[in-house]
Parts: structure tokens; C-alpha cells; sequence
């Protein structure tokens, strides 16, 4: 997403509310519905703690290698960012070890911020099972 207006489709999650560039979003799809590799828990990645809840869906990302699947908990929403709303991530962060995957960040109003991410770039780390297989 450019610093200029466009749209993000929001995940309120209940450990914080986080988006994606729409136009990355391939399709969003029931939990129940979904039978490939199991969905990367976005929320829990960037440091939101791992929630088990039923009502989670599945919001698939295009790759260039593969389609990429995100769980989403919480109402899902298409919304218009205003440029001049969204602010990068600070440096201190980026050197604090934040995640690569935060892109920035979108101000709504007080104690309303959206986290901005990458969807590639929350794939689980390969583990050493994994990687001996």
C-alpha cells in the first residue's frame, strides 16, 4: 500500500487490530472450509498470544510461489486509509527487534491504531524437524 489513499481490509482481533493492502487478499473463507497447509495465526506471530477460538476464518494471500493463508479472529472489514493516516514504523522499534512483517501503522482516532502488515512475511520459522525432513 502506497502513502497515498487506498484500501485495507482489517482483522479486529482480540488482541489488536491489524490489516493488510486489499488488494493482496485473494479470498476470505470459513475455518471449516479450509483443507490445505495449516493457516499461519497472524496475531500470534506479531506477539498478540495464542487464541483458540471456533469462529476464526481464513483470509488467503497470493504468492508468488503459492497461496498463503492467514487465520483472522474478530470482525473482518474493507476500509478506506487516508495517506496522511498511516505513519512507518519507527526506527527505535525496527531496531528493538519489531518484526519485519509491521509495515507501519494507521491512526484512526485516540487508542485507535491499526498494525499494518505483510502477510508473506509472518510464515512460521522452519523448525529443525522441518528442516531435516
Amino acid at each position: 500500500m502506497t502513502r497515498g489513499e487506498g484500501w485495507m481490509m482489517t482483522v479486529a482481533d482480540p488482541a489488536f487490530r491489524w490489516g493488510v493492502d486489499a488488494s493482496r487478499v485473494e479470498r476470505v473463507i470459513g475455518r471449516a472450509e479450509w483443507s490445505g497447509a495449516m493457516p499461519v495465526d497472524g496475531a500470534a506471530r506479531l506477539g498478540g498470544g495464542v487464541i483458540r477460538d471456533e469462529a476464526t476464518r481464513v483470509m488467503l494471500f497470493a504468492t508468488e510461489t503459492e497461496a498463503l493463508p492467514l487465520l483472522a479472529r474478530g470482525e473482518i472489514a474493507l476500509e478506506r486509509v487516508d495517506g496522511e493516516a498511516r505513519s512507518p514504523v519507527p526506527e527505535l522499534l525496527r531496531r528493538a527487534g519489531c518484526s519485519d512483517a509491521l509495515l507501519g501503522f494507521v491512526f484512526r482516532g485516540p487508542g485507535e491504531v491499526t498494525f499494518l502488515v505483510a502477510p508473506e512475511l509472518l510464515t512460521p520459522p522452519v523448525t529443525s524437524e522441518e528442516s531435516h525432513a
